[in-house]
């Protein structure tokens, strides 16, 4: 999954230069380095709900941009990304409902 992380980002990236648009800059919080103590019971929920934050945004942005977009190209491209990010939305669901022995993680936003 790390490798799929990193080919999304280069796609993404060169999605904004494309568009000649600004990266966001990533800045992590404190609270990151506590993840070395953590297990993966705790880590899954946290990683479907940025997950299904990620979805929502590409929604968002597809919806945005409409379907006669002077960018379509674009849109296309955010269209295949959607749908790598909905792909490993899913899976990770699948992970925690076999870790949680069948129950499914609550919907959130």
């Amino acid at each position: 999954m790390a490798a799929a992380g990193a080919e999304h980002a280069r796609r993404l990236s060169l999605l904004l230069d494309q568009l000649e648009q600004p990266g966001s800059p990533s800045v992590f919080e404190p609270s990151v380095a506590q993840f070395h103590y953590t297990d993966l019971g705790h880590l899954l929920p946290l990683l479907v709900e940025e997950h299904r934050y990620q979805v929502a945004a590409y929604q968002r942005a597809i919806e945005h941009a409409g379907s006669d977009s002077p960018i379509q190209g674009a849109v296309d491209e955010l269209a295949d990304l959607l749908g790598d990010k909905q792909g490993e939305l899913e899976r990770l669901e699948q992970h925690h409902r076999k870790l949680a022995g069948g129950i499914p993680l609550a919907k959130r936003g």
